[in-house]
């Protein structure tokens, strides 16, 4: 009795290309585009993530302690402090602290609008693909699917007499995967988009609630009014 050669097992790698391969072409073109924007949209959330880390969108306390020590009357400490700091919002407030020391208010608070704006600029780049991503996707996901729903049709047609309800049931079901594609790729897409956005929105509130506070601090000053620097101190947790 001749032994019976064994198979070598597959490998996961192997398993996963024929599988990602077969779902392309169940799709046809459309989920290969589809499958194309997906990993378009993913690298951009990581490359924006990444921006974000490096801008450290998410670090205010020393920011908030410099604000502090300048509103103390100690603005060399403060420059040193948002030098340190180096983040978009640091270096928006340091426009504001510099200003504040050499310029006119009206001078003062232009420059600092101007660098707020920058800073804010720079971290959307690269948004806007990212939600035309998420709003073309689902259109596509539907293109597919007429385009899916007609070849069946035909192919039923085609048929003639001989109907199989298999050769619809088959083509609706293959149809719909292109729908079902279009959603996987837009929610992701959608979501990145908005948290993106809401953390946008959190910097840019966080330099005009900041800057306020060093820009208007010689009316405070002048007033006798109660500097509301450890008041505000809170704000460096969010």
């Amino acid at each position: 009795m001749e032994p019976i050669a064994s198979t070598p097992p597959q490998s996961g790698l192997g398993f996963d290309v024929a599988a990602l391969a077969h779902v392309l072409t169940l799709g046809g073109p459309v989920v290969m585009i589809l499958a194309a924007l997906s990993v378009t949209g993913l690298a951009i959330a990581l490359l924006k993530i990444l921006s974000f880390r490096r801008a450290r969108v998410w670090r205010t306390a020393a920011v908030a302690a410099s604000v502090n020590a300048f509103l103390a009357g100690d603005a060399a400490a403060a420059s040193r402090g948002l030098a340190a700091a180096d983040s978009a919002l640091a270096r928006t407030v340091a426009a504001a602290v510099t200003g504040a020391a050499e310029k006119p208010p009206e001078i003062a608070r232009e420059i600092t609008e101007i660098t707020a704006a920058a800073e804010i600029e720079k971290l959307r780049g690269g948004l806007r693909p990212l939600e035309f991503i998420a709003a073309v996707s689902p259109l596509l996901g539907l293109f597919g699917t007429v385009l899916g729903m007609i070849a069946a049709f035909q192919a039923l047609e085609a048929a003639g007499d001989r109907v199989d309800p298999a050769i619809l049931a088959g083509g609706i079901w293959e149809a719909l995967f292109t729908t079902a594609a279009g959603l996987a790729v837009a929610i992701p897409a959608l979501a990145f988009s908005n948290w993106f956005e809401r953390t946008l929105d959190a910097l840019a509130h966080r330099m005009e609630h900041y800057t306020g506070l060093v820009l208007t601090s010689g009316a405070r000053a002048g007033t006798g009014a109660e500097t509301p620097a450890m008041r505000h101190s809170a704000m460096a947790a969010e």
